[in-house]
């Protein structure tokens, strides 16, 4: 489920944008929109989908103003494709922000901020 435009608008005043990016109906390649996501994937080895979160959440960071997409680990937890990633968010500069957060176990976007995060895995953080 995509969080709504409501609370997306926590986040930017471009929430409808954004809310379509989370959708699927706008890419994160496009080099008008996106200009730095367009230069990232252009220097990666192999071609990063459209589709995939690490692609969306680094356009995320560029609509959204943030300093870069980091993730949050968890010691039990181990994935062919994230390894012990179990959430990945978008830096705000402050840990109690707001901001948009991917749960790769359950492979859904939601706003919180990354200190909240944290603080419900409490000892599983690695």
């Amino acid at each position: 489920m995509t969080p709504s435009i409501k609370t997306l608008q926590q986040l930017t005043d471009r929430a409808p944008l954004l809310r379509k990016l989370l959708r699927g109906e706008v890419s994160p390649l496009d080099e008008t929109m996106f200009p730095k996501t367009y230069t990232w994937s252009r220097q990666c080895y192999n071609a990063p989908s459209e589709s995939h979160a690490d692609t969306i959440m680094n356009a995320v960071s560029e609509l959204i103003e943030g300093y870069g997409v980091e993730e949050i680990r968890q010691s039990n937890l181990w994935d062919h494709y994230w390894n012990d990633f179990r959430y990945v968010y978008v830096n705000m500069g402050d840990a109690y922000a707001g901001t948009l957060v991917y749960d790769t176990s359950k492979d859904k976007y939601f706003v919180s901020s990354w200190g909240d995060v944290a603080e419900r895995l409490g000892n599983k953080l690695i």
